[in-house]
């Protein structure tokens, strides 16, 4: 079988992502610095120091604009992260929805009229007189 990551960079490419793989969080952080990329997914456990969701925090400081999704196949009750997390086992078409929405989603410029629908929603309830 192979590892889960390489099904995810496998399954990136047949949807048609060039995709860059890295071994670990320090090397993630490194090539960012030179690179530019459209998304970053990571697993959220991880071998050595530094997790995904630890990972995910270092982008967003160095690159805050850069989207980065998490994988997981469990959820530990103490990890709560604000970045998107796809649970494992996922599909194909799964993971092509996630990556063009996170996509799309940085591409807007700021300032952007698109607002979630929720916020839309809150602020145009009005209370009655």
């Amino acid at each position: 079988a192979l590892p889960i990551f390489s099904v995810c960079v496998s399954m990136l490419e047949q949807l048609g992502y060039e995709t860059y793989a890295v071994s670990g969080a320090p090397a993630a952080l490194e090539v960012i610095e030179h690179r530019d990329f459209d998304l970053v997914v990571s697993d959220i456990v991880m071998p050595g120091g530094m997790d995904g969701a630890a990972l995910a925090n270092a982008i967003r400081a160095r690159k805050p604009g850069l989207p980065v999704l998490l994988a997981t196949g469990f959820s530990p009750s103490g990890s709560h992260t604000d970045f998107p997390v796809l649970r494992k086992p996922f599909d194909l078409s799964e993971l092509s929805r996630t990556v063009a929405r996170l996509i799309a989603e940085a591409k807007q410029p700021p300032g952007s009229n698109l607002v979630r629908l929720s916020e839309a929603r809150r602020s145009s309830v009005r209370k009655p007189d």
